[in-house]
């Protein structure tokens, strides 16, 4: 996306909508986005980018990618806040953003490509997330036991029992 994205409020607003939704809090807020989608504005040039999927006209998701966030390796990319409507997830549209987003952080130069996710042993949603990342995506976890145990704790303090955090990578 780009600032002239940021200039039309229905798309702003649907991205809004789709993130925060799927979230189930406030994620993202107005000043965010419009900063998201104007970073675009650079092209290849730009460290974080927001690629959106459309239907038609309509916009049907969204996704992150960066190219060195300060969290990762040098050379090692990455991609997150993948969201696609509800009403439209099964389609390729995240299969899509996950492809064009990829491909953005290795015209750039990334070796690897990092994701982290929340997951929820018996949780459906999770357990499917799990698959598609770590199975069709081709994922590794690489979350130390240590990570995932002290993280699973807080998230068990915090009332969400059976949950830890997945740091994954591939190359």
């Amino acid at each position: 996306g780009t600032s002239e994205h940021a200039s039309k409020p229905t798309i702003v607003e649907e991205i809004l909508r789709i993130v925060n939704t799927a979230f189930g809090h406030q994620r993202l807020t107005q000043p965010e986005v419009m900063q998201r989608l104007a970073m675009g504005n650079a092209g290849s040039e730009a460290n974080r980018v927001l690629h959106m999927a459309f239907c038609g006209e309509v916009l049907v998701g969204c996704m992150s990618s960066t190219l060195q966030p300060p969290w990762t390796p040098r050379d090692c990319g990455h991609w997150g806040m993948l969201e696609v409507d509800p009403s439209r997830q099964g389609q390729g549209f995240a299969t899509a953003l996950v492809q064009a987003g990829e491909q953005r952080l290795a015209e750039a130069g990334c070796k690897q490509v990092q994701i982290e996710y929340h997951f929820t042993v018996g949780d459906p949603s999770t357990e499917r997330l799990k698959s598609w990342y770590e199975g069709n995506c081709g994922f590794e976890c690489i979350s130390s036991k240590l990570e995932m145990q002290l993280i699973g704790l807080a998230k068990r303090l915090l009332g969400h029992p059976n949950s830890t955090f997945r740091r994954c990578r591939k190359q």
